[in-house]
C-alpha cells in the first residue's frame, strides 16, 4: 500500500491493516451502520472482536494536532457500547491522521497528544496512536515476517501505544558510528546481548533486524556484553543508514 494511499484514506486503509497484521474479526461500523435498515447515528469506525476485551476504534483525520474531546471520543463511544451490550470488557483505541496537510516526516510524531492525556488514559483503558504510527507498525511487520502474536498485543495497551513487538527488549541508544571497519556502538542500559543474538534497529520509518556478527569491548572481542558497558557492534549486514541515538533491542526468540 502506498503511503499516500494509507494516509489518505481513513477507516478502510485501517482495517485493511488491522487484518494484515492477523486480527480476524474486525468491523467496519461505518459500512454496518450505512447499510441498516434501522438506521441510527454513526458511533465509532471500527471494532475488534477477536478476543475479550473488545476494542473500540474511532479513526480521524485532523490538520492540526488532536483536541481532547477528538483524543477521547473513542472512550465515549466504548461507555455507550458498555450499555448498550451490557458487559465492561471493552477497551477504546484511538488513532489519528495528524496534521495531514504535512508530509509525514515533518510531523509532530514524538507528541502529538498532550503529556496529561496520556498520563489519563490508562485510567479509561484507552491507546492512542497516530496512521503514521499504524504505518511504521505495518513496514516493519512485512519487512521482518513479524508474527501476530508479538503484534496484536499492543493495541490493547493504554496510553501512547509503542510499534515495538512484545519480543523485543531494549538494550541501549547507539551512540558512536565506525565506516571503516563498518561498526557501531551501543550503551547497554537495558539488556545483555550475547554475540549470537539478533538485533532490531529502530529508525524514524521503520525497524530493521540484524544478526550479530562479532561484539567488541575495549578492542577486544567479547562473547557478551553486560549493563554499563558501551559495546561494540558488528552486523552480518552493516545498517548504513545507521544515525546517532537510534533505539537498539535485542530480539527473543
Amino acid at each position: 500500500m502506498q503511503l499516500a494511499q494509507f494516509l489518505g484514506v481513513r477507516s478502510q486503509a485501517v482495517i485493511k491493516t488491522l487484518c494484515i497484521l492477523g486480527f480476524e474479526k474486525v468491523v467496519d461500523v461505518d459500512k454496518e451502520s450505512r447499510t441498516s435498515s434501522s438506521g441510527g447515528s454513526l458511533r465509532e469506525d471500527i471494532q475488534i472482536k477477536d478476543e475479550s476485551p473488545i476494542l473500540i476504534v474511532d479513526v480521524k483525520g485532523i490538520t492540526g494536532l488532536p483536541s481532547d474531546p477528538e483524543a477521547t471520543q473513542a472512550h465515549r463511544h466504548a461507555t455507550m457500547r458498555m450499555k448498550e451490550w451490557e458487559r465492561t470488557d471493552i477497551n477504546c483505541l484511538t488513532i489519528i491522521n495528524h496534521q495531514r496537510n504535512i508530509p509525514p516526516l515533518d510531523r509532530e510524531n514524538n507528541m502529538p497528544y498532550r503529556q496529561e492525556l496520556i498520563d489519563g488514559a490508562s485510567q479509561m483503558d484507552l491507546g492512542l496512536m497516530t496512521t503514521w504510527d499504524l504505518y511504521r507498525l505495518l513496514r516493519s511487520f512485512l519487512r521482518n515476517n513479524w508474527k501476530p502474536e508479538n503484534i496484536k498485543p499492543l493495541f490493547y495497551k493504554s496510553q501512547r501505544i509503542s510499534i515495538i513487538p512484545t519480543n523485543y527488549e531494549y538494550v541501549g541508544l547507539v551512540k558512536q558510528i565506525w565506516e571503516q571497519p563498518k561498526a557501531f556502538s551501543v550503551n547497554v542500559e537495558g539488556s545483555t546481548l550475547g554475540n549470537n543474538d539478533k538485533i532490531g534497529i529502530e529508525t524514524p520509518i521503520e525497524i530493521f533486524e540484524y544478526e550479530i556478527a562479532s561484539l567488541m569491548l575495549n578492542n577486544q572481542e567479547v562473547t557478551k556484553a553486560e549493563i554499563g558497558n558501551e559495546i561494540g557492534i558488528k552486523t552480518k549486514l552493516f545498517p548504513s543508514y545507521i544515525k546517532k541515538a537510534f533505539r537498539v533491542y535485542k530480539i527473543k526468540s
